[in-house]
């Protein structure tokens, strides 16, 4: 028994990061005001993933918009505003019901507050359109729009800064709105 004891700090170590990897749960995001969120990237927490489009969150804007990537791409948002900004593409939380429209098989995300420097990876499962906003400033026309086309298809990156990394940290489940 004193032997498992010893060396259970270390079998934690390996089973926890194994558990997510398993799992698929992590979604990278960083900032000051970072929560655990619950997305899916496709990789063990802590891996990080290419960006294939990188869209810039100004004070009211997400550049470019729209966008187009491909199912399974990761697209990573970067606050260079000097305010907090979201990532939300969830109907519970939209003020204007077309300002969050997923496609059929999609799941709800919503990053948390990005502080200024921050960004937010979301990788996309389902193809189809989605339109996502910026809670504290949806009422103001922060709008965004995503066009994620089937893996098989042609890909548009709209973005010259596309697959650059800011080395987000990884966070997974329970996203405080």
């Amino acid at each position: 028994m004193r032997q498992v004891a010893r060396h259970l700090p270390f079998l934690l170590v390996l089973a926890v990061p194994a558990f997510f990897a398993a799992s698929g749960i992590a979604q990278t995001h960083s900032g000051q005001d970072a929560k655990s969120r619950h997305g899916q990237d496709g990789g063990a927490a802590g891996t990080q993933l290419k960006a294939a489009l990188v869209i810039k969150m100004s004070d009211g804007k997400y550049d470019p918009s729209p966008a187009t990537v491909k199912v399974g791409d990761t697209v990573e948002w970067q606050n260079t505003g000097t305010l907090a900004h979201t990532v939300t593409d969830d109907p519970r939380l939209v003020k204007e019901k077309g300002d969050a429209v997923l496609p059929e098989g999609a799941k709800p995300f919503h990053s948390g507050k990005i502080q200024p420097g921050g960004t937010f990876r979301h990788t996309f499962t389902a193809a189809g359109t989605y339109k996502y906003f910026c809670v504290p400033h949806e009422h103001k026309g922060m709008l965004g729009t995503l066009i994620v086309e089937p893996a098989g298809g042609a890909h548009g990156s709209e973005h010259p800064g596309a697959g650059t990394n800011s080395g987000a940290g990884s966070n997974q489940h329970g996203a405080s709105y």
